[in-house]
C-alpha cells in the first residue's frame, strides 16, 4: 500500500522481492508482520523478511521497520541477527561434519565476522540496529 512515507507491505511472503521487482514496484521499508509465519496445513513460510531486509540494507543503503507485536519483535530479532550474523558461539559436535579434520574445516566464527564488516572495514562493523528496527 502506498502511503506518505512510502510503500508499507503487509506481510513478506516468500519471493516478495522478486515480485515487487518484477512488478515494477518499489521495495517497501516498511512491513506489517502476519499473526502466523508458517502454514502447518500446507507446510510452508507465510513470512520471510530475510531478503526484504538484505536487499534494503545492502542495495538500498536502508533499514527496515518491521511493525510487530513484543514477542513476534523478539522472535523476528533473534532469527534475523543469526541470519546476517551467523552464530554467537560454534558447537564443534554439531557445526561440522566428524570426517573433516580439522585443519580442513572452515573457520566459522572468522567467516561470520567478515561478513559483518562494515564496507570491507575490520575495525568497523554493522550494527544490528541499522540493518532493522522493530
Amino acid at each position: 500500500m502506498q502511503t506518505s512515507v512510502g510503500p508499507i507491505q503487509l506481510g513478506a511472503p516468500p519471493e516478495t522481492i522478486k515480485d515487487l521487482i518484477g512488478a515494477g514496484l518499489e521495495v517497501p521499508a516498511i512491513y506489517v508482520l502476519p499473526a502466523r509465519w508458517f502454514d502447518r496445513r500446507r507446510g510452508h513460510p507465510l513470512l520471510e523478511l530475510e531478503f526484504p531486509v538484505y536487499y534494503n540494507y545492502f542495495l538500498r543503503h536502508r533499514r527496515v521497520t518491521a511493525v510487530a507485536d513484543a514477542p513476534a519483535a523478539r522472535r523476528l530479532r533473534a532469527l534475523l541477527h543469526e541470519s546476517l550474523f551467523g552464530p554467537v558461539a560454534i558447537d564443534r559436535d554439531v557445526d561440522y561434519d566428524p570426517s573433516v579434520p580439522p585443519g580442513a574445516r572452515a573457520d566459522l566464527l572468522r567467516e561470520a565476522d567478515w561478513f559483518r564488516r562494515k564496507d570491507g572495514d575490520p575495525g568497523r562493523h554493522i550494527a544490528f540496529d541499522e540493518v532493522l528496527a522493530v
